[in-house]
């Protein structure tokens, strides 16, 4: 039997519409507009973190050592025994000796990748324990950085 009714059933569709779809891919744009410059930061922070490690690490390590070679500074990492770069290669340490002499020493962190790590492009330690950073134009950025 024919059901009386003119108007058959509607049929209701599952799913998103493409209003309910761009509204949510706004949001998501909006979101990672706020997330990924953070997310940037926080990755440069933790790799200066590890480039700070391993120049105080190192400037540690030269003091251990300096009665060992008849007072004088190693003047490589690896003679230090450490390596010459951070484990995810963001930055390339160096050991110098100012004017010269062997009786000071100079730990040098320089960023690899200029993008990320612009703020705190060189990160510096000498015998004294005195800390500098600069950034990329050369500008004291000591206060930020350590």
């Amino acid at each position: 039997m024919k059901s009386l009714n003119r108007y058959p059933r509607r049929y209701h569709a599952k799913g998103f519409t493409l209003i309910e779809l761009m509204i949510a891919v706004a949001i998501i744009g909006i979101l990672a507009t706020i997330a990924y410059p953070i997310y940037t930061d926080k990755v440069a922070a933790a790799r200066r973190v590890d480039a700070k490690r391993l120049i105080l690490q190192a400037a540690a390590r030269q003091e251990q050592l300096y009665n060992a070679n008849q007072h004088r500074y190693l003047d490589t990492m690896s003679a230090l025994g450490l390596a010459n770069e951070t484990e995810d290669g963001a930055y390339q340490l160096s050991v110098s000796h100012p004017d010269n002499d062997l009786q000071r020493f100079r730990i040098t962190a320089v960023a690899s990748d200029n993008s990320t790590n612009a703020l705190c492009q060189r990160l510096t330690v000498d015998e004294t324990g005195a800390r500098r950073a600069a950034n990329a134009d050369g500008n004291d950025v000591t206060d930020t950085c350590w």
